[in-house]
């Protein structure tokens, strides 16, 4: 996926004045929040065979810092840049009614520290 705008252009469109723009700049992240869960999902099918697999935003999330190790390096990419344009994160609840659910990003870095403690 190729990303013309960066987070940082991002940042600095929120401020602008006119609120069309604003409003295409939370669309932006809007649809790449969306996206993101869309092919956490298509990888958690793809390496687990279920698409709500509780380990695939962990493994993800390793994949980004790490580096790829059982995934491809466009698929880890792809996540990256989905991630930064939404400024967050899915995480999987395990439950019915709520699977997933979006944090920000310095909501997930915090818990995914305490999860890297343990494992």
């Amino acid at each position: 996926m190729t990303n013309p705008l960066s987070t940082e252009d991002l940042r600095v469109l929120e401020g602008d004045d006119n609120i069309k723009v604003r409003l295409l700049v939370q669309w932006t992240r809007d649809m790449a929040q969306e996206h993101l869960l869309y092919y956490v999902r298509h990888l958690s099918q793809k390496y687990f065979r279920t698409p709500t697999h509780p380990e695939m935003p962990v493994k993800l999330w390793r994949a980004m810092q790490e580096g790829p190790k059982t995934m491809l390096e466009e698929e880890v990419r792809m996540v990256e840049t989905l991630s930064e344009l939404c400024q967050g994160w899915w995480r999987y609840l395990g439950t019915p009614v709520e699977p997933a659910q979006f944090v920000s990003l310095d909501e997930w870095r915090q818990e995914y520290g305490i999860q890297s403690k343990w494992m």
